[in-house]
């Protein structure tokens, strides 16, 4: 069991060398950020392939017993089936992770508006691509799926209602009214994404 120990520690390293080189090619993901996520997940696979080497281990020198075996075994796969249905980041926790929100910048107002006053601010959002909010609560639909990387882009107010018919609900009118055709307001004026 000790060979296979080392042996492990070195595939971890040569896996995390791998992923620290990925890591770094990805648009919105900084290479420390991608490398502490791939150190995780190669952690947690060398812990459970441990787990079964111990398993394997005790049932050949007959250290287990069956029913010891079966309740081991029942209770990895029960924590295997929460951790896939209720699994992962909740979309707080996961806007926190890629940095949190922030002032972008502000756009005056020609009539002031009752909750904003004479300035709307425009600032950091992050916005569901394929799978929402609305779809998660729906299908029952673990975090996991629908707070990853993949799924949902940081952008800002203003181009996340240039997508979003949802988000652009919630414009006041006047800035509406500008981001028409002719209006002196553009989706993307402050960037399409926010790093």
């Amino acid at each position: 069991m000790g060979d296979i120990f080392v042996n492990n520690i070195a595939f971890v390293d040569d896996v995390g060398d791998y992923f620290k080189q990925w890591g770094a090619y990805l648009n919105d993901v900084t290479p420390e950020l991608a490398w502490t996520d791939a150190k995780r997940d190669v952690k947690n696979l060398v812990t459970d392939i441990h787990f079964y080497e111990n398993i394997g281990g005790m049932l050949l020198t007959k250290k287990m017993t069956s029913s010891s075996f079966v309740s081991s075994a029942t209770s990895t796969v029960q924590d295997f089936k929460y951790s896939v249905k209720y699994g992962g980041a909740t979309f707080e926790e996961y806007k926190v992770s890629r940095g949190g929100g922030g002032l972008v910048g502000e756009i005056e107002l020609n009539n002031p508006h009752p909750y904003y006053g004479t300035t709307f601010p425009v600032r950091i959002e992050y916005s569901h691509r394929w799978v929402t909010q609305a779809m998660q609560r729906k299908y029952e639909l673990p975090n996991w799926i629908v707070n990853n990387r993949l799924n949902v882009m940081k952008t800002n107010t203003l181009y996340h209602s240039g997508h979003d018919l949802i988000r652009y609900r919630f414009l006041p009118k006047e800035i509406k009214l500008r981001l028409n055709d002719g209006g002196d307001l553009k989706f993307d004026m402050f960037g399409k994404r926010n790093k």
